[in-house]
């Protein structure tokens, strides 16, 4: 009985055996049919980056501190998770990182591309060539992170570093387009058109710790705008007049009042490669025109221009002009320990137009000058004349035309 029983393991392992011996043939069958030669990630050859694509879904709370799928509902762009190497770190409302070969997309950036008919595991594509997905150009989001902790795979960790496939950069897109799989995504960051600003500064939970430093009104348009210090960015409001006039006349009690501001867009006012850290702004001012907005930048060393647009359904939102060096230095205190008195240095802590809006003068601090631009009414471009003064630690730029006293006589 005991001999019998030991044959019949033997012949069950013997059949155990065989069977999975054929499993594993069938599979690696399978696999040699679909697959192709493994070959180098290939290089992006219209686009700036080449990242590697997975497929997750949609999050109504994702890490950026937005619903994803409510974000880009009826606008053209697709949702994605961009890897923890591309953005500042793990793992909630991180600005952008990357660097070098590492694009700079945290959350809420934009950008551009197509996908490329190739597969990083090398597997056999069935989608045509001629498939839509492979030359449409695709706009996107950062709506979320890809954590290294949970994706190493795919997502690196920090700048420089590569995936297994050797791509330093990955996006987990939320929704994709028709015939998606995890195809190589070649790819350029550029500004989020104005309806994607107004969506993500109205529906995003993750701005805090903004620093407004100034408000200025526009000359004609129910609009304000706020620089935000420590954000190195502004935002545009819309200005209720009747709800300011109601607690205007219902009096002290503001505890059931409508709001009278209505934040429509946020645009950063330094280049998205650019650390944010490394900069805080300074002054914003509105151009007697009422055509651009202009913000010092200190750390960056810069004035950014942005114009003003009248087109309906935008009055008073801003886009991009110009940035242009300020020839000047002024680090502030929360600066000094990276750059104390540095003469090469160059930033403003404060600037003003002329009676006529043709000029523009800086004050430079800590390199004890000012310095004179002119300024292209038709197009924002800011011109250095070759003029700078010496002025003892200028803080602060006031315009006025000379005049006469009573009683002199001219010569």
């Amino acid at each position: 009985m005991t001999f019998r029983f030991v044959q019949l393991c033997a012949v069950l392992a013997t059949v155990q055996a065989l069977t999975l011996r054929s499993e594993r043939a069938v599979i690696t069958e399978f696999l040699e049919e679909n697959r192709s030669d493994f070959s180098p990630p290939p290089h992006p050859r219209h686009y700036r980056f080449m990242a590697t694509s997975t497929r997750y879904g949609t999050n109504p709370h994702t890490a950026c501190g937005l619903d994803s799928a409510a974000l880009v509902h009826g606008t053209g762009y697709l949702a994605v998770a961009s890897a923890q190497a591309m953005q500042d770190g793990c793992c909630r409302c991180n600005r952008n990182g990357g660097g070098g070969h590492t694009a700079s997309m945290g959350c809420g950036s934009c950008g551009k591309g197509r996908f490329v008919r190739q597969l990083p595991r090398g597997f056999k594509i069935w989608t045509p060539a001629e498939d839509k997905i492979f030359h449409e150009e695709y706009k996107f989001v950062v709506v979320d992170i890809c954590p290294n902790s949970h994706n190493s795979m795919w997502c690196p960790a920090k700048a420089g570093q590569v995936n297994q496939f050797g791509v330093h950069n990955h996006f987990d897109f939320a929704t994709v387009p028709h015939h998606f799989d995890n195809y190589y995504f070649e790819f350029t960051p550029e500004p989020c058109d104005q309806q994607m600003q107004s969506r993500l500064a109205q529906m995003s939970k993750c701005r805090k710790a903004l620093g407004p430093r100034y408000i200025e009104f526009h000359p004609t348009l129910p609009i304000a705008y706020v620089v935000n210090e420590l954000a190195s960015d502004i935002s545009v409001f819309e200005f209720d007049k009747e709800a300011a006039e109601a607690i205007i006349q219902g009096g002290a009690d503001y505890t059931e009042a409508k709001p009278t501001l209505r934040l429509v867009q946020s645009v950063r006012t330094i280049p998205e490669a650019f650390p944010g850290e490394a900069n805080t702004c300074g002054r914003v001012a509105v151009h007697s025109s009422g055509n651009f907005v202009l913000v010092s930048n200190r750390g960056h060393d810069s004035i950014t221009v942005f114009r003003v647009h009248f087109t309906h359904g935008h009055k008073g939102l801003l886009s991009t002009c110009l940035t242009q060096h300020t020839r000047g230095a002024t680090p502030r205190t929360e600066m000094r320990s990276w750059s104390i008195r540095r003469r090469d240095c160059y930033s403003e802590r404060h600037f003003q137009f002329d009676a006529s809006g043709q000029w523009l003068i800086t004050a430079n601090q800590d390199s004890d000058n000012i310095s004179v631009f002119r300024f292209n009414l038709a197009t924002g471009k800011l011109e250095f004349t070759g003029n700078e003064y010496e002025v003892p630690s200028p803080n602060f730029v006031c315009n006025m035309i000379p005049h006469r006293p009573a009683g002199l006589s001219t010569l």
